[in-house]
């Protein structure tokens, strides 16, 4: 009803999706929002289309890099497959020194349960995660397993372990506020060359299988190593978990623990509980 433009320009603003002119009939006005609601119909066909499409491409890309961590870790390919495979998925691997990092925000306690808070909390973790790993050339985030996630960590010689150090104050700050015993995070030995991260990973596995008697949430493979020379004064030994004959230790293992890490944590555990207990009538009668 008006024939100055500026009504014209607030309505482009406000992104008016059509005009009538007087007189207007029913008939064409009903018409008219029948193409409306077509045309929307069919870009939120389309927009679901390519956020369907997204969603794939990017569950794509975490399996085919998850399958490339597993690869790497194992052993299972040559130094050439690794960096085809590395070039083929955009990931920059070249490095003087390399070093495994595991972490999981899921250690098997009571306090973990499948609340809609705790959920929420544990997606906004992981956005966090992604964000900060993204934008970091140093550090590549993999998915390990269910439970717990890898790091493959870039170094150089002359600043060893600065970016492991960090990766690690990352996830610290991300668990800032939560109990010691509700997470935990490994830091295996650096190696020097490619062919030799599946040393790496295996320090940091072995670090990472202490989570159930270690009395604390970040834990060095350097640690465990002075507990074969100097058991008195290890750190590992120093907040190993005075409580280790507790049942719920067992029932935190048997719940979430890896068969690979039973022969590991079946030895720290009757190292934890002493000589003396090991003699104890109750170990007895449970050997009997």
């Amino acid at each position: 009803g008006y024939d100055d433009f500026n009504y014209a320009k607030q309505a482009i603003a406000i992104r008016v999706e059509d005009y009538l002119l007087k007189p207007i009939t029913k008939n064409a006005f009903l018409e008219r929002l029948t193409e409306i609601r077509e045309r929307w119909e069919r870009e939120k066909g389309q927009r679901d289309y390519y956020e369907k499409f997204r969603r794939e491409i990017q569950e794509y890309e975490r399996n085919a890099s998850r399958d490339f961590f597993e690869a790497l870790v194992s052993g299972k390919m040559d130094v050439g497959e690794i960096y085809r495979q590395a070039e083929r998925l955009g990931l920059d691997i070249v490095a003087e020194v390399y070093n495994i990092i595991l972490f999981t925000m899921d250690t098997g306690t009571e306090s973990y349960d499948i609340s809609e808070a705790y959920s929420e909390c544990e997606a906004q973790r992981r956005e966090k995660m992604e964000a900060f790993f993204v934008d970091n050339a140093n550090a590549m985030l993999f998915r390990n397993n269910a439970f717990s996630y890898g790091v493959l960590v870039k170094e150089k010689r002359d600043a060893l372990s600065e970016n492991t150090e960090k990766c690690v104050e990352f996830f610290k700050g991300i668990m800032k506020g939560e109990r010691e015993q509700d997470w935990f995070l490994a830091v295996g030995q650096p190696v020097e060359r490619l062919s030799s991260i599946k040393s790496s990973y295996y320090t940091a596995s072995k670090t990472f299988a202490r989570r159930y008697l270690y009395d604390g949430s970040v834990l060095y493979y350097k640690d465990l190593k002075q507990e074969d020379t100097k058991r008195d004064n290890s750190p590992f030994l120093k907040k190993i978990d005075i409580n280790a004959l507790n049942p719920a230790t067992l029932e935190r293992f048997l719940g979430s623990g890896l068969l690979d890490e039973t022969e590991d944590f079946v030895r720290d555990y009757f190292q934890a509980i002493g000589h003396e207990a090991m003699e104890s009538l109750v170990l007895s009668l449970i050997h009997i």
